[in-house]
């Protein structure tokens, strides 16, 4: 596991504004957000996994976007910005055959469900 970044976060427009995102874990969050991985390069906070980058987040919630209604999942676009920031899971199925992501996403659901009540 690695440590959370320690570098400093600007404001204005030296805020850089680039959104990091888990190749195969689900974290997703700001570029200040960074951790290490495992040989000191940057990774997730939380497991230090490879990292892709977008410029920006509007960029990257587009995309979701784009591709959520492309695949008739409109619930998805709302669980993945409930899920920026939280601790990653891996994207890997378990013994079960089940993915942390389906189970990240029905905790989104109980949860959301639990708030429409």
């Amino acid at each position: 596991m690695s440590s959370k970044s320690k570098r400093p976060q600007p404001t204005g427009a030296l805020r850089d504004t680039r959104i990091v995102y888990g190749a195969g874990c689900t974290y997703w969050g700001g570029i200040y957000s960074i951790g290490r991985g495992p040989v000191g390069l940057p990774g997730c906070p939380y497991c230090g996994g490879l990292l892709y980058e977008v410029q920006t987040e509007e960029e990257y919630l587009d995309c979701i976007d784009v591709n959520s209604a492309a695949a008739g999942d409109f619930g998805y676009s709302g669980f993945i910005r409930w899920n920026k920031g939280r601790p990653c899971k891996s994207l890997h199925p378990d013994l079960d055959g089940d993915s942390a992501f389906e189970r990240l996403r029905a905790e989104y659901e109980a949860e959301r469900q639990k708030n429409l009540q």
